[in-house]
């Protein structure tokens, strides 16, 4: 609403204030603060912060100085929604616990994590930085699976993958935690 494009910004602020005025005038004011308004304000930008802190990694200050394409390689990382099964079979009571502790959390946080966080093709976000004029982004996961397969031709590395949001960003604030400021041009 505020960018500095005046015509922009009119039609922006026009559209908030028509739909403020339509919920208030039909009644559903409180309806449409929580169902709409939380969500593409507070809630969106808590998923963005998610989504932030995840997708970059901080490699060695020689491969951040480089800026090349192992740069990309090592800056970047696939963010998987999920985490590794069981390793012990659902026969016994602590092997069943282990796998409906899983489930839960498959069926929960991760699946959250995949609707409002992991949207669209962000999972493939070093896809993106490897491929970013490509036109495969519809079937991201194949077309990175594929280059992938391939070798990761005209890069000197593969893909590097994390396996659950937390865990990523887990990795990329400890690489940032050990990276030296002067590393990051300042």
């Amino acid at each position: 609403m505020f960018t500095g494009d005046r015509a922009h910004d009119l039609m922006s602020r026009g559209a908030w204030i028509g739909a403020f005025a339509l919920a208030a005038a039909t009644g559903t004011l409180p309806i449409f603060l929580i169902t709409w308004v939380l969500p593409v304000t507070i809630l969106l930008q808590v998923a963005t912060v998610f989504r932030i802190l995840c997708e970059h990694r901080f490699p060695e200050p020689q491969v951040i100085c480089l800026r090349d394409r192992n740069f990309v390689c090592h800056a970047t990382a696939g963010v998987f929604p999920g985490s590794a099964p069981p390793d012990l079979y659902a026969t016994t009571l602590e092997g069943a616990l282990r796998w409906t502790a899983w489930w839960a959390e498959m069926l929960t946080v991760q699946l959250f994590v995949r609707l409002f966080v992991l949207v669209g093709d962000a999972p493939c976000h070093d896809f993106h930085h490897r491929k970013p004029a490509t036109r495969r982004w519809a079937d991201y996961i194949y077309a990175r699976q594929q280059d992938l397969d391939a070798g990761s031709p005209g890069f000197p590395a593969g893909y590097f993958e994390n396996w659950g949001l937390f865990a990523a960003i887990d990795h990329n604030l400890g690489s940032l935690a050990t990276t030296q400021p002067e590393a990051l041009g300042r």
